[in-house]
């Protein structure tokens, strides 16, 4: 599934270390199940060369990611921590401003409760 994009009145979420944490350790626990079951089935070597190649197809590929993200959920407060207030001047989607990193500290890009005026989206964010 795409992300949408920023937009200007969207909300925004931080997401808590433990949760990621969380979110990985399922994530690994699935992707060493499939491993070890087809390691066990196919006995040794060849077993962990299917697995391999089961875990890097789409479907499985997605579905340790639905697991890991509804891990990180369920760990994450559903409260959103603020919203987007500036967006850009001329691109648009859905007919909102979308949501950009600023450039210097005159720009205030968010309105967060976790952090104090000017906030800016950080540059490298995931969503963005």
């Amino acid at each position: 599934m795409v992300e949408p994009a920023a937009r200007q009145t969207d909300t925004i979420k931080h997401r808590s270390f433990w949760a990621a944490l969380a979110g990985a350790v399922a994530g690994a626990l699935v992707s060493a199940a499939i491993l070890g079951a087809a390691s066990f089935l196919c006995a040794g070597f060849g077993g962990f060369v299917i697995g391999m190649g089961i875990l890097l197809s789409p479907a499985v590929s997605s579905g340790i990611d639905t697991v890991k993200n509804k891990v990180e959920s369920f760990f994450t407060p559903p409260d959103p921590d603020g919203t987007i207030i500036l967006g850009s001047p001329n691109v648009f989607a859905n007919n909102l401003p979308l949501a950009y990193a600023a450039m210097d500290n005159s720009d205030v890009t968010i309105a967060c409760k976790d952090h104090s005026p000017p906030t800016m989206i950080a540059e490298g964010s995931e969503t963005v």
